[in-house]
């Protein structure tokens, strides 16, 4: 059993968590749920309490009710996945940015690095393509969140298109499916290098290549999401969201592997050292 913290932002959409709270609490999860504001006007908090037998959690700062308790930081520590659906785009826009202005938001801040965070986009057609909105989903991509892409279908604003959250059913199987896979590369450590370095004919020029290290990476966020650990082995010129060891050349990167090899279960070298020396 698995504890699932869900945090419901202020959508139409809202009508289908009661759904997805059965559904995960039928798998043998326990669950919790957080609410915007904006939420309680779409769907009571009643309605979750009935179903999660769980307080739901709106207010950091509510006088007199577990004064022992800091929510923000406790929900997290408890959670073991944390789902935030359905996503709007004000609350997509505030974790991009690290604004932390209600419950549901400082949350996302204080979620430890190994609880995976799930954002579930639900809003109009329009809103969903626009540029900004683009625009910070993929910020929490690169923050190492997991987007559920919304699906086409009627909208509450009688549009028909993209934008439409997927059914309680999927999701509640896709989050199972992140639950179970978290043990996968438990107690398993990878090394992993990635990205071009550079060979250095001068102190001035050098021959490179074009590797971003985006398949390194890609491997990082597979382990992570299965639970393994694992060190990085990169040029300082990747663009790398998780804590590396920089090798600017291809003597370099040998150097680091040999340093640390001894630590690793498994090493991927998607590393794509020059071809000069």
């Amino acid at each position: 059993m698995s504890n699932v913290l869900i945090g419901v932002t202020g959508g139409i959409a809202c009508y289908k968590i009661p759904s997805l709270c059965r559904r995960l609490l039928d798998k043998g999860h326990s669950v919790r749920v957080i609410m915007t504001e904006a939420a309680t006007k779409f769907i009571t908090p009643l309605t979750f309490e009935s179903l999660t037998h769980e307080r739901v959690y709106i207010d950091d700062f509510r006088e007199g009710e577990e004064p022992d308790n800091i929510y923000h930081i406790d929900l997290v520590k408890w959670a073991d996945v944390f789902v935030i659906a359905p996503a709007t785009a004000n609350t997509i826009a505030k974790i991009s940015y690290g604004i932390a202005d209600n419950l549901l938001t400082s949350s996302v801040l204080a979620k430890p690095d190994d609880v995976p965070l799930i954002v579930v986009p639900s809003m109009n057609t329009v809103m969903y393509e626009s540029r900004q909105n683009q625009n910070n989903l993929a910020g929490l991509y690169e923050l190492g969140y997991e987007i559920v892409d919304p699906v086409i279908g009627n909208l509450a604003c009688k549009d028909v298109g993209i934008g439409k959250m997927p059914e309680p059913e999927d999701l509640a199987d896709l989050v199972d499916s992140r639950l179970k896979s978290r043990e996968e590369y438990k107690n398993i450590n990878f090394l992993i290098t990635a990205g071009g370095t550079k060979e250095y004919i001068d102190p001035v020029r050098f021959i490179s290549n074009k590797s971003s290290g985006k398949m390194g990476l890609a491997f990082c966020d597979s382990v992570k999401k299965r639970g393994g650990s694992f060190r990085l082995i990169c040029p300082s010129s990747v663009e790398a969201h998780y804590p590396a060891v920089f090798a600017d050349t291809a003597g370099d990167m040998l150097a680091r592997v040999n340093d640390f090899i001894s630590e690793c279960d498994i090493l991927i070298m998607a590393g794509a050292g020059g071809g000069y020396k």
